[in-house]
């Protein structure tokens, strides 16, 4: 009885002793296929002490309770949000690097696990996989940055069509198209091929935009200069030819007999690239150009002049005409000197207007001689008649009053007839 019942306990003990085996050995290849992707081979013995072993190793670990675990998340996503961006993004490119390799040698060993290859051939496949991969990561550049004068702009994607001469002149073309005008930029763009994630890229239009907000540029713009000194700066040669023409029109009008117009003092138009703040509204450009001061000037009577012509030339009465020239009579004498006060503008226009008129041709004197008659003796021989000619003369104005006449052309329509003397010699 006694030997049976060892031998049933012997039979027991070989039963679990083969269910262990079969349960350590269904283990190991639960292990082996779990760290196929890690690239590692572990031998693992197909005893059961083993496996409890291990068992025991594994159940012997204190695991953190529930709230251990929420609080552990919480400070640990309190110091990521800490931390900052640029060392998240290192760690999440590391991370993503490794994951890469991790996989390609996760499936590279199974590939050759059934293969019997030697180990160092096996080590320098991987070895030359890791720095075709590392190569790879670090000289693959999918995007540029761009830079203004080293200024971080943003970063595209990387087109092999664009340039940094190309985002400079399109800028520029936006900036000339908003203000009406060339203008001249100071900084330049430049672009750097780099590795970048694709959220962080903007598209080309947005680069752009934030490159001209980072353009400081002069406008090239119309100096208007009166005798060598700058007056005004406006936008542009037709704003500043505009603003002369208003002025000339005020005492031009619709004259026909206007043959001439412009300034008396030399007036340029020049362009040059200045600063937008120097540039000024066309209002106030008027104002500086027309901006008067009061001087004094001499002026020579002339045959015709009196004190009420003058005064009427002016645009003065006859009592600021005496005011102006205390001890001076009202008989004016040719030649003499007499002083004006007069507001001078700082463009004085000066127009030419031509006139024709008809006046008498005055007849001329011819004497003939008579030997049979004594000295004092005379006589018409023929009596004289004025003919008639036609006078054109160009009268000069500065600022509507009347400066000069000159003739500039005469024709005799009627010619006179001379006045023909005899007179005797003897």
């Amino acid at each position: 009885m006694s030997g049976n019942k060892e031998e049933k306990n012997a039979g027991a003990r070989n039963r679990n002793s083969r269910s262990d085996d079969k349960r350590s050995n269904e283990r190991h290849l639960n292990n082996d296929r779990g760290k196929e992707h890690s690239g590692v081979d572990r031998k693992i013995s197909s005893r059961g002490s083993t496996d409890r072993e291990i068992k025991n190793t594994r159940s012997s670990r204190i695991k953190p309770n529930k709230s251990q675990r929420v609080s552990s998340r919480s400070s640990e996503r309190g110091k990521r949000k800490r931390k900052p961006s640029i060392i998240r993004n290192i760690k999440a490119w590391v991370k993503r690097f490794f994951s890469y390799v991790r996989l390609l040698f996760s499936n590279f060993f199974s590939l050759f696990s059934g293969m019997k290859i030697p180990v160092s051939v096996i080590a320098l496949s991987s070895a030359l996989i890791l720095i075709g991969i590392t190569v790879f990561f670090f000289t693959n550049r999918n995007a540029l940055r761009i830079e203004v004068d080293g200024v971080f702009v943003g970063v595209i994607e990387r087109n092999r069509s664009i340039t940094a001469e190309d985002l400079h002149y399109t800028a520029v073309a936006k900036t000339v198209a908003e203000v009406g005008t060339r203008i001249e930029v100071v900084e330049r763009v430049t672009i750097v091929p780099v590795n970048a994630r694709r959220r962080n890229m903007v598209t080309v239009d947005s680069a752009i935009d934030s490159i001209r907000r980072l353009f400081t540029y002069t406008l090239e713009a119309a100096v208007i200069t009166v005798d060598g000194e700058e007056i005004a700066i406006v936008r542009n040669a037709v704003d500043a030819q505009s603003i002369l023409d208003n002025i000339i029109s005020e005492f031009v009008g619709d004259n026909a007999t206007l043959v001439e117009s412009g300034f008396a003092e030399d007036v340029l138009i020049t362009q040059r690239f200045v600063d937008s703040d120097d540039i000024v509204r066309s209002e106030l450009a008027l104002s500086r150009l027309t901006t008067t001061t009061m001087t004094d000037s001499f002026y020579q009577v002339q045959p015709g002049d009196s004190v009420w012509l003058l005064s009427r030339n002016h645009g003065i009465t006859q009592e600021e005409f005496f005011a102006m020239n205390p001890g001076v009579t009202p008989d004016l004498q040719i030649g003499q000197f007499i002083t004006l006060t007069l507001p001078t503008p700082i463009l004085s226009v000066r127009t030419v207007e031509e006139f024709k008129f008809i006046e008498l041709a005055p007849h001329g004197t011819e004497t003939i001689t008579n030997s049979a008659q004594n000295r004092n003796w005379s006589r018409v021989a023929q009596q004289g008649r004025d003919g008639q000619q036609e006078v054109t003369v160009h009268i000069v104005r500065i600022n509507g009053f009347e400066r000069e006449r000159i003739t500039v052309d005469t024709v005799i329509t009627v010619p006179p007839v001379d006045e023909i003397i005899e007179v005797g010699t003897r």
